[in-house]
């Protein structure tokens, strides 16, 4: 569990019933959390200039959409640091715009005080993320970021179980067609090194892991919301580069004799930093700051916000330089992405020292001009 203790939350509905239940359910998640409870009527946009708020949970209906898109737009350009969570009762084509424009969740009823917690437990990781707070504020002014469909947090939960059990994993991810495909795929891909090919989802998952699968989805899921934003050509070039550093940190990792978990943690780092390139890539498109940022960073902030833990997402905020690198993972993380965009590298004597410290010298031969 996350330390709520400073977690700031404001709850925009107009119901009082509602407004109660909602209050009862966040203290239930943490009773020290700061709530404040308002109506659509009693809005005033300097509510949210004179005091900062950490999430806010706003309700939607078919009535009162366009105030609803108004105020997360408000919230996108003048409270970025403030984590959006959409509440809906109807599933109308009518707010489609929800899906791809300013907020980061998206809660249908009946949502659970578990659906609640998942919220406020990425909140406060976002918050603890470490970076300074004008990043923060040009993340938070992204749009049109992936927003986690209940069908991938129900996968994400199966995943996060213990023990995590294959069968229910292989029937939920059969339910999407897509999804099934890309898992089947992967599993038949010549990395992987079977001789023989399965059209069997549950062997297909135990051929991948469930870990390395748990990237996977999350991957395909930005993969197709992507889809009609990008061109195919740059989401398959996107795609495959992520592909190849997640394959040659795997590579790296088995070279040096790291773990089956430090193996699995590279090889997510390496394909999940393909989230962010494709949400860069859109955000680059209308905001002309966004070269402040870089696809890990992008991709370390949406992780935090689908509740990946620090190791991944701490993990994938590379450093400029290799001898400022904080874990082995975080130096295979990087080196892969270095072999992937340069291959052949003359290392400077900093960091050849960097990469004896870190027991890295066996990979040195790789990137040998």
């Amino acid at each position: 569990m996350q330390d709520l203790n400073s977690i700031a939350v404001v709850v925009v509905e107009s119901d009082p019933l509602l407004q109660r239940a909602l209050r009862k359910a966040l203290q239930n998640v943490d009773s020290s959390m700061q709530i404040t409870l308002i109506s659509e009527q009693q809005l005033d946009e300097q509510l949210f200039k004179e005091k900062y708020f950490d999430v806010a949970f706003i309700s939607v209906s078919v009535e009162n959409e366009q105030f609803t898109h108004a105020l997360l737009v408000f919230l996108q350009q003048q409270s970025p640091l403030t984590v959006r969570c959409l509440l809906k009762g109807v599933t109308s084509k009518e707010l489609n715009w929800q899906l791809d424009d300013n907020i980061h969740f998206c809660l249908a009823k009946p949502y659970s005080h578990a659906d609640l917690r998942h919220v406020i437990n990425c909140t406060a990781q976002v918050k603890a993320l470490p970076i300074d707070t004008p990043a923060k504020m040009l993340l938070g002014k992204m749009k049109n970021l992936p927003v986690m469909r209940q069908q991938i947090t129900a996968i994400m939960e199966a995943f996060a179980a213990n023990p995590v059990e294959i069968p229910i994993i292989a029937e939920l991810i059969s339910n999407d067609p897509v999804l099934s495909g890309r898992v089947i795929q992967t599993a038949n891909s010549a990395f992987l090194g079977f001789s023989s090919e399965t059209v069997n989802l549950k062997l297909a998952l135990a051929r991948i892991g469930t870990t390395a699968c748990h990237a996977l989805v999350i991957h395909t899921e930005a993969h197709n919301h992507y889809q009609h934003q990008l061109a195919e050509q740059l989401l398959a070039k996107i795609t495959l580069d992520a592909f190849a550093k997640a394959n040659q940190a795997r590579k790296f990792a088995i070279k040096l004799g790291l773990t089956a978990k430090q193996k699995d943690t590279v090889f997510i780092l390496g394909l999940l930093s393909g989230i962010g390139a494709m949400a860069l890539t859109v955000f680059a498109k209308g905001f002309s700051e966004s070269h402040f940022l870089n696809q890990e960073l992008v991709s370390a902030y949406i992780l935090n916000l689908w509740g990946f833990t620090p190791t991944i997402t701490k993990n994938m905020l590379l450093p400029d330089h290799l001898n400022q690198v904080t874990s082995i993972e975080m130096a295979v993380h990087f080196l892969a992405k270095m072999y992937v965009e340069e291959q052949k590298i003359d290392f400077t004597p900093s960091e050849l020292e960097a990469m004896a410290e870190l027991g890295l010298s066996d990979l040195i031969p790789e990137f040998v001009p």
